[in-house]
């Protein structure tokens, strides 16, 4: 055997040798209370055994000190067995105190769902799913004959088509459109459910790669619809004129267009 094969193999000898030392170890304790039991038994017949032959000697209405020997021996057994019915009542309640608790945790285990996700949870991936999907369609989502095969998954809870991610095949705009509608649709689920969103979203150049102005303004469009509580920004290269018609032409009329001439970092 090579070197490693000798140490694994040493290795799983010396863990035998531990689980033997301790069954003997064990072995070793039971016999030495088991002699500890028959020393005493010994020990007190001894003591009966010289008493008995002491009343061979005894005269007539003398006390026997078998008698008392006896008598010694019943009140010692008696209190053994007092204490021992006390534990045994004591381990009683005991027991039953377990046997409700265990009861009871069975009764919430009947509660909780049958798998991680609880009914709520259930309803919020699905709404996650149906916004998301309705957002692909608002946002022009090609890469896709069928979006009823687009869902949410349970374990990344990313969206999947055929349980494969969805950007392994989407081309560059639609994956942009993707990123929109998933990050959308978060937010309306939140809105949905009462959640725990910011309710601010910043999106930095949305119409890059290719994004054809439709598709921007039906962005602009979802956006609007949502409450008014949101805070949208949004960072664009377009002239002044070609977002304003998109904003007008898509009926967002709260908007606040801040105009950064040149660059805006040096």
């Amino acid at each position: 055997m090579t070197i490693e094969e000798n140490i694994v193999h040493l290795k799983s000898q010396k863990e035998l040798f531990k689980l033997t030392i301790i069954q003997k170890e064990n072995q070793i304790q039971k016999l030495e209370e088991k002699l500890g039991r028959l020393s005493s038994g010994i020990t007190t017949l001894q003591s009966l055994a010289t008493s008995f032959r002491a009343d061979i000697y005894k005269l007539n209405g003398e006390i026997s000190d078998s008698e008392i020997e006896r008598k010694i021996f019943l009140k010692v057994q008696l209190k053994n067995y007092t204490t021992c019915l006390e534990n045994f009542y004591l381990l009683k309640d005991n027991l039953i105190r377990l046997s409700a608790d265990w009861q009871s945790n069975l009764e919430k285990t009947e509660t909780l769902p049958k798998n991680k996700f609880t009914e709520e949870d259930e309803n919020k991936l699905n709404f996650l799913a149906k916004f998301f999907r309705n957002n692909l369609n608002k946002f022009g989502y090609r890469s896709v004959n069928n979006l009823n095969y687009v869902s949410i998954s349970k374990e990344t809870y990313l969206p999947i088509i055929n349980k494969f991610d969805m950007k392994f095949d989407s081309s560059a705009s639609d994956h942009i459109c993707s990123i929109w509608s998933f990050t959308l649709a978060i937010l309306q689920t939140s809105e949905k459910f009462s959640g725990k969103h910011q309710n601010i979203l910043i999106l930095d150049e949305p119409g890059q790669h290719s994004i054809i102005d439709k598709d921007l303004g039906s962005l602009f469009n979802v956006l609007n619809s949502l409450q008014s509580n949101n805070q949208f920004i949004v960072g664009l290269t377009l002239p002044e004129v070609t977002l304003e018609n998109l904003l007008k032409e898509n009926n967002v009329e709260k908007y606040n267009v801040v105009n950064i001439e040149n660059r805006a970092f040096n």
